[in-house]
């Protein structure tokens, strides 16, 4: 039980990615702990705009927003996020393609 330097699941882990730089790290550097981006990965650019995809039909379809992709200046998706929270699929293109 003693030794647990090198447990693979210990999210503080310094996998290394292709650039030779830990996925966590990565992680941490372009998304926030709840998944919504910081910045996008492929320019580094903070300027992130809303694309709303769907709203709840209330109040003449201004109701509030159920899915919104998120956008890069760069035209890159950055993120995803459906019915309160952020879908990882953004993010595990990024790691797998670091």
């Amino acid at each position: 039980m003693g030794n647990t330097e090198n447990i693979p699941n210990d999210p503080s882990a310094s996998t290394q990615s292709g650039s030779g730089v830990g996925v966590p790290r990565l992680v941490r550097d372009y998304f926030d702990e709840d998944g919504s981006p910081k910045k996008c990965p492929k320019c580094d650019s903070t300027k992130i705009t809303e694309k709303i995809l769907g709203v709840v039909d209330v109040f003449q379809g201004m109701g509030p927003t159920c899915e919104a992709e998120y956008y890069c200046e760069c035209g890159e998706c950055v993120g995803f996020w459906a019915y309160g929270s952020w879908h990882p699929e953004v993010m595990r293109e990024f790691i797998a393609n670091s």
